[in-house]
C-alpha cells in the first residue's frame, strides 16, 4: 500500500519540515522533471490530488487489509499494526511525504512512465493481465452500480451521489448491459470521489471506478467484515477544475470510463 522503498525514505530524511503548503520553489526546479511547474498554484494543485488518491487507498478495505497482514509479520516486531498505519489526513511524516512528492513531480514523472509502459504494446504481463480480465468478463450481462460513501473534505468540491449514479448507469445501458439494484447476485461497479478544494475556487479529486465479480466477505479495519468482490477492471483518474465546473468534468471523465468497461465486457462476451 504505502511500502517505502530506499529512495523514498531518503526523500522524507531530506525533506525539510514544511508548513503546509510551504514551497521550496528553488529545490523544486533544480530537479524538476519535463512537464512540472514550480509555482505555488501548481504544487498545491498536486499536493491535494496525491493526498486525495492516498485518502481512498487509505480507507479500501482490500489496501488496508494487505497492509495489515504485512505489519502482522513477526518479523515486523509490529505489537499493534491497526494503529500502525499512516492515516494522510494526520499522520504529520506522511503529510510530509505527499508535500515532497508534490515538489519533486511525481504526477508528471508517473504520467511518463504510464506513456512508456503504454507504448511497450504485447509484453508478456499485459497479455496475461488482460487474459485473465476477459475470462472474467464473458457472461456479464447486468452490473449494479454502487456509489461509495464521501470522505471528501469540502462538500462543494464532490459531485452529488445522483450525478455519479446517473452518469455510470447511462454508459452501462448504452452500452446494452442491464442495471440491477442487488449487487450480491452480479457484478458490481463501485465509484468512489475522494475530492479536496484547492485555494478559493478550484476542487481537485481522485475517481477510482472498479468493477468487481460475484461478492466475498473482506476483512475491514476496526470494523464488521465489508462484502466484495475481486477486481476485475480498475481505473484511477486525478481530475482538477474550477469549482463551478467540477461536478461536469468528474461525471464525464466517469462515463468516459465506464464506456471502456463496457466495450470490454462485450468483446469478451464476443469471443466466447
Amino acid at each position: 500500500m504505502r511500502r517505502l522503498t530506499a529512495a523514498l525514505v531518503a526523500l522524507i530524511a531530506c525533506a525539510p519540515v514544511h508548513a503546509q503548503n510551504s514551497w521550496d520553489l528553488t529545490k523544486c526546479r533544480s530537479s524538476a522533471p519535463a512537464g512540472h511547474l514550480c509555482t505555488s498554484e501548481h504544487l498545491d494543485t498536486d499536493l491535494a490530488l496525491l493526498t486525495a488518491r492516498e485518502i481512498a487507498k487509505f480507507l479500501d478495505p482490500e489496501s488496508q487489509a494487505l497492509e495489515l497482514r504485512i505489519l502482522r509479520d513477526p518479523q515486523t516486531h509490529n505489537f499493534n499494526p491497526e494503529a500502525s498505519l499512516p492515516d494522510p489526513r494526520t499522520d504529520s511524516t506522511l503529510i510530509q511525504l505527499l508535500h515532497a512528492w508534490a515538489e519533486s513531480g511525481l504526477i508528471e514523472s508517473e504520467a511518463t512512465a504510464r506513456q512508456a509502459s503504454a507504448s511497450q504494446i504485447g509484453s508478456n504481463r499485459g497479455s496475461a493481465q488482460r487474459a485473465t480480465a476477459t475470462v472474467a468478463l464473458r457472461g456479464i450481462k447486468s452490473i449494479s452500480v454502487t456509489i461509495e460513501d464521501s470522505d471528501s473534505r469540502d462538500a462543494k468540491c464532490r459531485p452529488p451521489n445522483d450525478a455519479l449514479r446517473l452518469a455510470a448507469v447511462g454508459s452501462i445501458v448504452n452500452g446494452g448491459i442491464k442495471v440491477v439494484s442487488n449487487r450480491l447476485a452480479s457484478p458490481a461497479l463501485y465509484v468512489d470521489v475522494t475530492a479536496l478544494p484547492i485555494s478559493i475556487d478550484g476542487c481537485g479529486a481522485f475517481l477510482s471506478v472498479a468493477l468487481r465479480d460475484l461478492p466475498y466477505p473482506t476483512p475491514g479495519y476496526r470494523q464488521p467484515p465489508k462484502v466484495l468482490g475481486r477486481k476485475v477492471l480498475e481505473d484511477g483518474s486525478l481530475l482538477t477544475s474550477p469549482r463551478s465546473e467540477f461536478t461536469e468534468r468528474v461525471t464525464d471523465q466517469l462515463r468516459r470510463t465506464v464506456d471502456g468497461f463496457v466495450s470490454q465486457v462485450k468483446l469478451a462476451n464476443q469471443m466466447r
